[in-house]
């Protein structure tokens, strides 16, 4: 139920979305709800958070670092691919007012293995 990967040809990205192993739950109704959002394009495929979470297994990384979130998709993929022992993702947003001048606030709750509870809050912005 992936839209692609950009720059793949539809036989790459088809046999890339049939390689990987299902979507963990929690990824599925994330992606689910941020579809809804009128910026849902700026999320990245199921098949690229598991190759960030790949990655992540790879090197054997025990935190991220993530600059810029839109609903989190990436952040709690590579948090699901932690040890048990990582010490979590951290994230640097840099947020602005919209034109109405609203800003949004996000608290995100996350576990990264094993039982080991991963969270952060993002502060208010000062915009």
């Amino acid at each position: 139920m992936s839209r692609g990967s950009i720059g793949l040809s539809k036989r790459l990205n088809d046999y890339i979305v049939g390689a990987h192993t299902a979507e963990h739950p929690v990824l599925t109704k994330l992606r689910k709800e941020t579809a809804s959002m009128a910026e849902a394009d700026m999320q990245i495929a199921p098949e690229q958070g598991h190759f960030l979470a790949f990655l992540v297994r790879l090197i054997g990384a025990k935190t991220v670092l993530e600059i810029g979130t839109f609903t989190g998709y990436s952040a709690l993929a590579v948090a699901l691919a932690l040890p048990a022992d990582g010490a979590g993702v951290y994230l640097v947003e840099v947020e602005a007012a919209d034109e109405q001048g609203r800003v949004q606030v996000v608290t995100l709750d996350l576990y990264a293995g094993g039982d080991k509870p991963v969270s952060w809050k993002k502060p208010e912005s000062q915009v």
